[in-house]
């Protein structure tokens, strides 16, 4: 709960990214990123997302937390959670 003075809000926001752990593939194999690489590619996917960049850039969310999930077929799953 977060208290703005005139009122109080529960009140949070979420990104959500979907990807995996290499950026293409062919007969002969994966071509896997570095985390790094993959990391960049998880910021840029939200911030050229205009719902996803304000809930970066809104200055009333003061705390962050991030999870990262690893499922079937080596998919990544990346959620930001603000309040």
């Amino acid at each position: 709960m977060k208290d703005f003075g005139s009122f109080y809000t529960e009140g949070i926001s979420e990104n959500i990214f979907q990807g995996w752990f290499y950026s293409s593939f062919n007969p002969r194999g994966r071509n896997y990123m570095t985390l790094e690489e993959l990391a960049f590619e998880i910021v840029d996917d939200w911030m050229n997302s205009p719902e996803h960049r304000q809930n970066i850039l809104t200055e009333t969310y003061d705390r962050e937390g991030i999870g990262v999930g690893i499922g079937a077929e080596e998919s990544v799953w990346v959620t930001q959670n603000f309040c």
